[in-house]
Formats: C-alpha cells, sequence, structure tokens
C-alpha cells in the first residue's frame, strides 16, 4: 500500500480503508466493547416514534442529509435535518414520540449539546453520533455510536462522514 500523502485531506482519505476495516471489526465485537453505547436502546419504544430530527453542524449535517433519505427510504419514518444553531429557534415539534439524533465529531460542540439538552426537556428520546468517547454527547445521550473514525486533522471530516454515513445505513 503507497504511503499516505503530506496533504492532510489527501491523508484522510488514504485513511478510509483502514478506519472502514476497524469499524466493521469493532460491530462484530461484543456490544460491550463495541462502538456502540447505549442506556436506554433497548428499552426504547422505536415504534412509537412520528418523526426523527437530526440536529449537527458543517460536515456532520451534510452526513445528516445524507441519513435523512436513508432514514426515510429504509424506515418509512419522516426526518427533518437542522442546523444545531438554529434548533432551539425551530416551532415546537419534538415530544415523546420523536429522536433527536444529534451528530458532531467531537461530542463537545456546543451548537449541538443545547440542541440535544433542548430536546431532553421535551421528552425526546436521544441518540449521539459522536468520534469521541467520553465527550459530553456520548453521556448526556440516552445511546448512541462512537464511529471510531480515528482523529480528523482537515476540515472537511471525511472519515466522520463516511462512518456516520455507515451507520445510519446500519440502523435503518
Amino acid at each position: 500500500m503507497p504511503s499516505p500523502p503530506k496533504h492532510h485531506m489527501l491523508r484522510e482519505i488514504f485513511e478510509q480503508p483502514a478506519a472502514v476495516l476497524r469499524t466493521f471489526e469493532a460491530a462484530q465485537m461484543d456490544s460491550a466493547s463495541c462502538s456502540l453505547y447505549q442506556r436506554s436502546w433497548k428499552n426504547a419504544k422505536l415504534q412509537d416514534l412520528s418523526r426523527i430530527v437530526i440536529a449537527a453542524s458543517g460536515t456532520s449535517r451534510h452526513a445528516g442529509i445524507a441519513g435523512e433519505f436513508m432514514i426515510e427510504s429504509l424506515a418509512g419514518i419522516p426526518v427533518d435535518v437542522d442546523y444545531a444553531s438554529e434548533f432551539q429557534f425551530s416551532p415546537d415539534r419534538i415530544s415523546r414520540e420523536t429522536l433527536t439524533i444529534v451528530i458532531t465529531q467531537s461530542g463537545e460542540t456546543a451548537d449541538t449539546i443545547l440542541a440535544l439538552r433542548y430536546s431532553l426537556e421535551r421528552g425526546a428520546l436521544c441518540l449521539g453520533i459522536t468520534n469521541t468517547v467520553g465527550s459530553t454527547i456520548s453521556r448526556e445521550t440516552h445511546c448512541g455510536v462512537h464511529i471510531n473514525a480515528g482523529p480528523e486533522i482537515g476540515v472537511a471530516s471525511t472519515k466522520v462522514y463516511t462512518f456516520t454515513c455507515f451507520y445510519f445505513h446500519c440502523f435503518f
């Protein structure tokens, strides 16, 4: 295999095959050591959901848009994708029948954390997708996924985008 280029973006693109292998290996492991973190996911009444709302920013929001199409076509549940920074100003459509998915590479994006807390206050089931174990998002959501993409240096977060889309496809 050729050595990765020095340019950050190209290096991250070249790192994707190895990251995909790590993700598949983690997905085959026992859930205690896998990339899923769950507290109430098993007890969640997913059949009672009337809508899914995704809150994210930047590249994570773009992955959410791809997820919107996958979820609607695979699960048949209506999905809306919002900018995390505008989430709390959206019409009050978050309820106990809503699944809110928050996506953030770092797990510490302030706007995304506010969107999560807004949803929790309204009784929504909240799922986090993050690349960072132990982050605020992974601690405060009901359940979620650590995407195991490895460190991202470039702004475009190519690995995080790829793996977020992978998990959308797996779950729905």
